[in-house]
């Protein structure tokens, strides 16, 4: 029934004159959401387009429930796995992110003390530290995003009893992708490749200060030392300097652990391979990436002069959040998502230029993003 009245509104609005608002509000609704629209939403946005007002038509289709459940969930879920797949279950990762968009806070919001749930009304096992039940029961009982009375912001560290509240950083899912045994280095590596777009393969520099790289790293791999200032000092040396903001966090045997007393063991073992080595003794970190080729990624609370360093993972989160790359990398994921291709003509490197420009303007918020992406491929 649905697509007869939609097939009846174009054939009216062809035979009006209209039937080019239509089709762009069509392929918008479709980008944004994975579906055809209702009749009334599809007569408000070609109305809209038909003003000229292509965003405000955009956003329309931003306050669907399929926007947050199909076109988000499916875009965010690869980001809470190694294998970067989208078919997981829900977990508090990604709910947190689909909920910041939802209610248009600022996308840094994702690094504080935030965690999104279902409601305790409707039913569902509690939240918890040691298991996703509550996130795959909301997900199996069908519960809609889009309902705030069903899915709703909560302070995480109210749930979680942790001293501190990053976000998706402290949270469940994230914590499981990449807290799990390893040496707390993968999330660095991780957080850089979902919220500036850099895989740790492009931040590789062997020019970089040498001094925080661990224990662990041994410097002359198969008795070469060339092969260790060439390639292995690259990436440990400005990623051992930012690990220790993880110095409090772990995954063990499915619980996710936050204890500002406790070093993990992982984070200071094998200490035998080179003793002269850095060993992690706090959360204090330091970024060396402010110089060198790194220094193009915009460390926009860096210090004018002196090291940039901090303590702990919810620095760390600020500032990430506050560089160029984070403001790029977001609209290339909106490009990517809403008009379906990467980035790799320069007049798309453009389009993107101007949608970081319009995300920063607006206070970092997705729904404006991908409203704004829709309308470049509208056409």
């Amino acid at each position: 029934m649905r697509k007869f009245c939609v097939g009846l509104l174009l054939s009216i609005a062809a035979n009006d004159g209209f039937g080019d608002d239509v089709d762009k509000a069509i392929r918008m609704h479709n980008r944004l959401t994975g579906t055809p629209p209702k009749p009334d939403v599809l007569e408000q946005m070609a109305t809209l387009v038909g003003r000229g007002s292509l965003k405000e038509a955009a956003l329309i289709a931003t306050e669907t429930e399929e926007f947050l459940r199909i076109t988000l969930k499916n875009m965010v879920a690869p980001w809470t796995n190694e294998d970067a797949s989208n078919s997981v279950p829900l977990n508090d990762y990604t709910a947190t992110v689909i909920g910041v968009i939802r209610d248009n806070l600022s996308f840094k919001t994702l690094f504080s003390d935030v965690v999104y749930t279902g409601a305790d009304t409707l039913g569902l096992p509690v939240y918890a530290n040691d298991n996703n039940d509550h996130y795959e029961a909301f997900e199996v009982g069908n519960f809609r995003f889009s309902d705030t009375s069903q899915f709703v912001r909560q302070s995480q560290t109210m749930l979680t009893g942790f001293a501190v509240g990053a976000g998706v950083l402290t949270s469940r899912g994230f914590a499981a992708a990449y807290y799990d045994a390893g040496t707390n280095r993968l999330p660095f590596a991780a957080v850089m490749a979902t919220y500036t777009c850099n895989e740790i393969e492009q931040l590789h520099d062997n020019t970089l200060n040498k001094s925080w790289i661990r224990q662990d790293v041994e410097r002359s791999p198969g008795g070469d030392v060339k092969l260790y200032l060439a390639k292995c000092s690259g990436c440990h040396g400005l990623m051992d300097g930012l690990t220790p903001a993880f110095a409090h966090n772990d995954f063990v045997d499915g619980v996710n652990i936050y204890d500002p007393n406790v070093i993990p063991e992982k984070m200071t073992r094998n200490a035998y391979i080179f003793p002269e080595g850095r060993r992690i003794a706090s959360d204090e970190w330091v970024n060396f990436m402010v110089d060198g080729a790194n220094k193009a990624i915009g460390w926009q609370l860096a210090p004018v002069t002196g090291r940039y360093t901090g303590r702990g993972i919810v620095a760390f989160g600020e500032m990430v959040m506050n560089t160029d790359a984070f403001a790029t990398c977001m609209a290339k994921k909106a490009f990517k998502q809403v008009c379906l291709k990467v980035v790799d003509k320069p007049e798309e490197e453009v389009i993107v230029s101007d949608l970081a420009a319009s995300f920063v303007a607006e206070d970092f918020k997705m729904k404006n993003l991908f409203a704004e992406t829709a309308t470049k491929c509208a056409e």
